[in-house]
C-alpha cells in the first residue's frame, strides 16, 4: 500500500536522525581542533559518527582514515532508512543508495586503468558490493589488470554502456565515464520522481533542482580551473533540468568567466555573495542548494522528498567535516576554515 501514511515510519526516522546532525557549535569547536587525532576523539564521543569510530585506534588516525569513516557513516545512514521503507518508497530508497556502488566502480575503473597492482577496498565498500544487486564479479574486477578485461566484466551490468562510450582505442575518458555514470544515476531517480512522486505529495521534481546546481559547478570549474572552451564543457554537464534549460547551460556556457560570475552573483545562488572574495563562487551554489533542501526537509510531511533531502543535507555535513579536516592539516585559522562551511 502506498499512500502518505505508509511513509510515516521512515519520515519520522528521518526527522529523529536530522535532530542528531552537527550544528554551528560543534564546527567552531572541531575548528579549533589541532590535529585529525582531536576532530576524530571529539566525533566519537559527541556525536553519531562514533559508531563508526568507537573500534579504531584513535593514535593511528589519519586524513585519508577518518575520511573514509564519515563516508562509511552515511551509507550507513542510507541502510539505516532503507529499513523503513515501502512500497514505491523502497524501490526510490534502492535506486537512492545506488550512489555508493557507483563511486565504487569509479574507483575500480581508475586503478584498473592507471595500473594500480593492488586494489583496496575498505570493510564497507565490500559490504556494498556484496549485498548489491547488480551481481558484480567483484573477485574478477580486482584481478583485473586491463581496461579491456574491466570492460569484459562488466558487460553484462548497467554500468558497461557508461564505460564503453567513454573508451576510444583503449583510452579512457574518466571524466566523461564518471559524468556518464552519474547522468544515468540522476536520470533514474528524476523518473521516479516523475512517474511516482507526484501522487506521494511531491509537488516538483527536486532531482531537476540539484542537477541544476551540479551544471552550474561543473562550468564553473572548467571556466576558471581549467579555461575550457564553451563547446568542450557541455557534454560535461548532466542531461537533466530543473529550472535552467537546455539553452540556458549552453548561453552560459558560452559566457565569459566574469560574466558567468556576474549571472551568478544576480540569481538565487549569489544573494550572499561576498564583495571581498572571502568564500569560492561555488560555496554560495552549496549554501543555496542547502537553504532550499533544509526549506523542503522541514515543510514536507511524508514523501519522497523527506529522506531524499535528509540524505543530501547529511552529505553535506560529511563535505563539512572533510574541509575542516583539511583545514587542520594545513594549519589554517579557525575563523578562514569557519567562512568556508557550507551552511546547513
Amino acid at each position: 500500500m502506498n499512500t502518505p501514511f505508509s511513509y510515516h515510519a521512515i519520515c519520522s526516522k528521518c526527522r529523529a536522525m536530522a535532530g542528531k546532525m552537527l550544528d554551528q557549535t560543534d564546527y567552531k569547536n572541531l575548528s579549533q581542533m589541532s590535529s585529525v587525532k582531536e576532530i576524530a576523539a571529539y566525533l566519537t564521543e559527541r556525536t553519531t559518527y562514533g559508531n563508526e569510530l568507537a573500534n579504531i585506534d584513535l593514535g593511528q588516525m589519519s586524513r585519508s582514515i577518518l575520511e573514509q569513516l564519515l563516508n562509511d557513516n552515511l551509507y550507513h545512514n542510507y541502510r539505516k532508512l532503507l529499513l523503513f521503507a515501502y512500497g514505491d518508497m523502497k524501490d526510490f530508497m534502492k535506486v537512492l543508495i545506488k550512489v555508493f556502488e557507483i563511486e565504487i566502480v569509479i574507483k575500480i575503473v581508475f586503478e584498473i586503468y592507471t595500473g594500480n597492482a593492488t586494489i583496496l577496498l575498505s570493510e564497507t565498500e565490500h559490504e556494498i558490493l556484496n549485498t548489491s544487486d547488480t551481481h558484480l564479479n567483484l573477485e574478477g574486477l580486482l584481478k583485473a589488470k586491463s581496461l579491456e578485461e574491466a570492460l569484459i566484466l562488466l558487460k553484462d551490468t548497467e554500468y558497461y554502456p557508461s564505460l564503453n562510450a567513454a573508451t576510444l582505442q583503449n583510452v579512457l575518458n574518466l571524466t566523461l565515464f564518471e559524468v556518464s555514470m552519474y547522468d544515468d544515476y540522476y536520470k533514474k531517480l528524476y523518473l521516479l520522481f516523475q512517474q511516482k512522486g507526484a501522487k506521494h505529495g511531491n509537488k516538483r521534481n527536486v532531482v531537476g533542482i540539484l542537477a541544476d546546481s551540479k551544471n552550474l559547478s561543473r562550468i564553473l570549474r572548467f571556466k576558471l580551473n581549467f579555461n575550457t572552451q564553451p563547446e568542450q564543457i557541455y557534454p560535461y554537464l548532466l542531461n537533466l533540468y530543473g529550472k535552467l534549460s537546455k539553452k540556458d547551460l549552453i548561453d552560459l556556457c558560452q559566457m565569459s568567466s566574469s560574466e558567468f560570475i556576474l549571472f551568478l552573483k544576480n540569481s538565487k545562488y549569489g544573494k550572499s555573495f561576498a564583495e571581498d572574495g572571502i568564500r569560492a563562487p561555488s560555496d554560495y551554489i552549496s549554501d543555496y542548494t542547502s537553504r532550499f533542501y533544509k526549506r523542503l526537509f522541514v515543510s514536507n510531511t511524508a514523501s519522497f522528498e523527506v529522506p531524499f533531502t535528509f540524505l543530501l543535507l547529511k552529505e553535506l555535513e560529511v563535505k563539512n567535516l572533510v574541509h575542516i579536516t583539511e583545514g587542520i592539516r594545513y594549519n589554517i585559522p579557525s575563523d578562514v576554515i569557519m567562512d568556508n562551511i557550507i551552511h546547513i
